[in-house]
C-alpha cells in the first residue's frame, strides 16, 4: 500500500423508528499512518468535521434521525494512538 494512503471509515447511526431513542450519532473515523507527518492528524480532523456536516445535511439522515438529538463525532487515529475524539457542536451551542 502506498505510504500516502489512509483509511476512512464513515458510520451513520440513527434511531430507525424507535420512539424510545433520544439520540442519534454520526461517527467519522479517520486513520493516519504512524509515519505520516504530524499535521496530517489536523488535516484529517478538518476533513472529518466537513464530512459529518455533509452527512448531517442530507435528507437521508434528516429523515432517519426524526426527533432525536443528533451528535456528530470525529475520531482520528495515528498508528495505534487515538489523537482526536471530539463532538462537533454548532457554534450557537458552544460555551465560553
Amino acid at each position: 500500500m502506498p505510504e500516502s494512503c489512509f483509511f476512512i471509515v464513515s458510520l451513520a447511526l440513527a434511531a430507525f423508528s424507535r420512539p424510545d431513542m433520544m439520540h442519534s450519532y454520526i461517527v467519522e473515523l479517520k486513520y493516519a499512518k504512524y509515519k505520516d507527518p504530524e499535521n496530517r492528524v489536523d488535516e484529517l480532523r478538518l476533513e472529518g468535521i466537513a464530512q459529518t456536516n455533509r452527512y448531517a445535511d442530507t435528507d437521508t439522515v434528516k429523515n432517519a434521525i426524526g426527533t432525536t438529538q443528533l451528535h456528530k463525532i470525529v475520531v482520528v487515529y495515528k498508528g495505534m494512538e487515538m489523537r482526536v475524539c471530539e463532538e462537533i457542536v454548532p457554534l450557537h451551542e458552544t460555551h465560553n
